[in-house]
């Protein structure tokens, strides 16, 4: 293995140790949180808006800075994709996500859809792009607490989806990966990320 090969094989290992300790954290105070508030399952800890949320889990994670729902506590500018075809994501000042710096020097951000006030149960209304006969359009549905965003070391690079960021969907008894392909990071423990180049 070549020299550059080895160094990158180095840096993928730090990342997918740093990236399984900041998963840990965060799950084990989600944990904490839902068995402490008495709750079946995650559904009750996304009633709550995006900041309540990450209040309620600073209780059982250290951080260094709350930003809220304030600009702040996220890499500054576009986080790279996974891949060179697909899209970007600017986080750091998004609408509704609360972000918050963890001792470690990684990163959170979590998006609540506030269950409460579309029927409780998590359950999200998604628009199919399709229409019935009547020419009305047709909904599918989901159920989907919210989102946890986090990134592995903070401001470092390469603030990268598949390399040292990730991202969940909160379903009410489940952390489903969304951008990142964490869970088939750590069983393969290989990280599955392009360099950009675009």
């Amino acid at each position: 293995m070549t020299m550059p090969a080895l160094v990158g094989k180095y840096k993928d290992q730090v990342l997918i140790t740093q990236s399984k300790k900041t998963f840990s954290t965060i799950s084990n105070a989600f944990n904490s949180l839902k068995a402490e508030s008495g709750y079946s399952d995650y559904s009750g800890i996304f009633e709550n808006s995006s900041e309540q949320v990450l209040n309620d889990l600073t209780k059982y994670i250290q951080v260094t800075q709350n930003c809220g729902a304030k600009p702040g506590c996220w890499a500054k500018g576009e986080t790279k994709p996974q891949k060179n075809s697909d899209e970007g994501y600017n986080f750091y000042n998004s609408f509704g996500l609360a972000k918050a710096i963890l001792l470690d020097g990684s990163t959170i951000g979590i998006m609540s859809y506030s269950t409460k006030f579309v029927g409780g149960d998590c359950l999200r209304k998604f628009e199919t792009g399709e229409t019935d006969i009547n020419g009305n359009p047709t909904y599918k549905y989901s159920n989907q607490c919210g989102q946890i965003f986090f990134d592995s070391n903070g401001e470092k690079g390469p603030n990268q989806y598949g390399a040292d960021t990730f991202s969940f969907i909160i379903s009410p008894d489940k952390f489903v990966q969304f951008q990142g392909d964490f869970y088939d990071a750590i069983t393969g423990n290989t990280l599955n990320y392009e360099m950009i180049t675009k």
